[in-house]
């Protein structure tokens, strides 16, 4: 689908101080509309500020540059030189390697604690999953066979819902491994339809922070035709949270769901954004390298078949 342009002139943006969750939403504010209208015609990124940058603020700039790309819009970085080490981080991560065709700084190169950006079709997200993800992890946590297995299964319905619902057929991914907290945080995205959007082919009227929290529902399908339909995104929430002690983070629409451990079941709670909103979904998951390591015997296994 084709968007408007609201403005011919340039618009120039900086990003913020730190990059995270918290400033995203009015990040993405200042550079499109509530139906993803471009506010300029030519963007220049500004990265003079920034000195922070988190998984979730990559994939998020990589999606707003990946969707102005479709728009046919003029892109431009600017004060990306000045050598910080929020900007040498992004270098070694592969993001001017992929956008400018070259790194930046001399030396720069993949850390040990990261998978370097990738922009995704549908056809190589499997292999993604399979032959980059999963191996990292598995020698990030130094686990293997079963527990790492299980991993896998319950990242696929992230990939299952980039291929089937999104529309767009292409997400932007990036894992990092922070060793200090125990914990690694991979953060998927697309700028498709959102989950509330698909949610609400069955609840025209839902609210998106209702419809994320629906969405994770058990049993709940916008699929008829998915064998153990809902069961994916309910048993990813319940393994992460539940089994691992993690936390699953969804921004899609004006909605924003979490998921922590509860004293029985996983503690999800849904709110709306107060102002702003994510164009599409960003699914974040915090797991915890600490507690990967368990027995078969105290873990439900589901088998998924898409």
């Amino acid at each position: 689908m084709i968007f408007k342009i609201l403005s011919k002139g340039d618009l120039n943006i900086a990003l913020p101080q730190s990059f995270n969750k918290d400033t995203m939403i009015d990040f993405i504010e200042n550079l499109i509309d509530g139906n993803k209208n471009a506010k300029g015609a030519k963007i220049y990124f500004d990265f003079s500020a920034l000195e922070f940058i988190e998984p979730e603020g990559i994939v998020t700039l990589s999606n707003l540059i990946e969707y102005f790309k479709l728009q046919r819009l003029n892109i431009y970085f600017k004060n990306h030189k000045h050598g910080s080490g929020a900007l040498r981080f992004l270098d070694d991560a592969g993001f001017f390697k992929y956008y400018l065709k070259q790194n930046i700084f001399e030396g720069s190169k993949v850390r040990d604690t990261t998978i370097p950006l990738h922009i995704l079709p549908e056809e190589k997200q499997q292999s993604y999953l399979l032959n980059t993800l999963i191996p990292w992890i598995g020698e990030r946590a130094n686990i293997g066979g079963d527990p790492l297995d299980l991993i896998r299964v319950h990242l696929e319905e992230i990939f299952h819902n980039i291929i089937f619902h999104s529309g767009v057929k292409i997400g932007c991914f990036f894992a990092q491994h922070f060793p200090r907290k125990n914990q690694i945080s991979i953060a998927i995205a697309d700028f498709g339809h959102g989950i509330p959007e698909n949610v609400r082919t069955i609840y025209p009227s839902m609210s998106d922070k209702d419809a994320l929290k629906q969405a994770v529902e058990e049993g709940f399908t916008t699929q008829s035709n998915v064998r153990n339909r809902g069961a994916g995104l309910t048993m990813l929430v319940k393994f992460v949270a539940q089994k691992n002690d993690g936390v699953v983070l969804i921004h899609s629409g004006m909605g924003y769901l979490s998921a922590t451990m509860g004293p029985k079941a996983p503690n999800i709670t849904s709110r709306s954004i107060p102002k702003g909103y994510y164009p599409g979904t960003m699914v974040q998951v915090l797991l915890r390298t600490d507690t990967m390591k368990m027995t078969e015997s105290s873990l439900e296994k589901e088998e998924f078949q898409w």
